[in-house]
């Protein structure tokens, strides 16, 4: 009886395993996009009431995929 248990424990481990190894090897193919920036933080010196002021963030995208920029916040 306990090498049936032992069979069985061993035969999923190894289908665990086999996919893991077949998932875990489809990133390669994959065409995601990559973000690339030089800096994620931009402290703006202390201004007058009334004048505006602007930055520009250079965002590159290093990846095979179209980059969809969703969900930017201020801190």
């Amino acid at each position: 009886m306990q090498w049936k248990k032992g069979i069985t424990t061993t035969v999923l481990i190894a289908a665990f395993l086999l996919t893991a190894a077949a998932v875990g090897g489809q990133g390669a193919d994959d065409k995601t996009p990559s973000v690339v920036l030089r800096s994620d933080k931009f402290q703006f010196r202390p201004i007058l009431d009334g004048i505006e002021i602007q930055h520009t963030f250079a965002i590159q995208n290093k990846g095979a995929a179209v980059l969809e920029i969703q969900n930017v916040r201020t801190d």
